[in-house]
């Protein structure tokens, strides 16, 4: 009786014992499972983080230098630097014919005074003015001086310097159209001042006292 209690004991102990081994292994493989998830899931949200920040750098491809506040617009782009040719590599056909990039920004008369690099452009002629235009005074009451710096025509070689010639002065205002018209020896028309990254552009017409037209843009800084 007492060797078959015994075996009945042993029996127990033994069943119990699997069933602990059965329950550690059940348990240490829903562990690694859960570990697994987790690494997968950290995987893929680490991924998706660097495509999102790919995404965003690629966006940021134009100018990259900081934007002034308005405020600073017209002290940051001011300039009476000497003006090239290189300077106005951005008149293109398109900008002739009065279509701007799309990132353009308007720019109000507050900002665009100052200093400006010029350049008069007459196509029939092929001749081309350089100077300085200074913009000064409130919407009623402009005035605009150019410092005449060399006329070109027909290229480099056919350049003559300007430095000598008078100063030219312009008194206006700012029209019912919204542009800039200034009268002096002959009559200046600035119908669009905008911005693009951190360069000020310029352009309209220049009405010479015999009636002839030429084409005006401005640059800055």
């Amino acid at each position: 009786m007492k060797k078959s209690i015994t075996t009945l004991i042993l029996a127990v102990v033994d069943s119990l014992l699997l069933i602990v081994i059965v329950v550690s292994y059940l348990l240490s493989m829903i562990s690694g499972l859960k570990e697994k998830e987790s690494v997968s899931s950290s995987h893929n949200t680490k991924r998706k983080t660097s495509v999102t920040t790919n995404d965003t750098s690629d966006s940021v491809y134009e100018d990259t230098s900081p934007i002034v506040t308005s405020e600073q617009n017209a002290a940051f782009y001011n300039t009476f630097e000497t003006p090239d040719i290189n300077d106005f590599s951005w008149v293109t056909s398109e900008i002739l014919n009065g279509v701007f990039p799309l990132e353009a920004e308007d720019v109000d008369l507050e900002n665009s005074l100052g200093g400006w690099k010029c350049c008069i452009l007459d196509h029939e002629s092929d001749t081309e003015w350089f100077g300085n235009m200074e913009l000064i005074g409130t919407a009623d009451n402009l005035c605009l001086r150019l410092d005449w710096y060399c006329v070109r025509t027909g290229g480099e070689e056919g350049e003559v310097s300007a430095d000598e010639s008078p100063d030219s002065i312009f008194f206006g205002s700012v029209n019912e159209d919204g542009a800039i018209e200034v009268i002096g020896p002959g009559r200046i028309l600035i119908t669009d001042c905008y911005r693009i990254g951190n360069h000020q552009y310029a352009s309209g017409f220049y009405f010479w006292e015999d009636g002839v037209s030429s084409n005006i843009f401005f640059v800055r800084p």
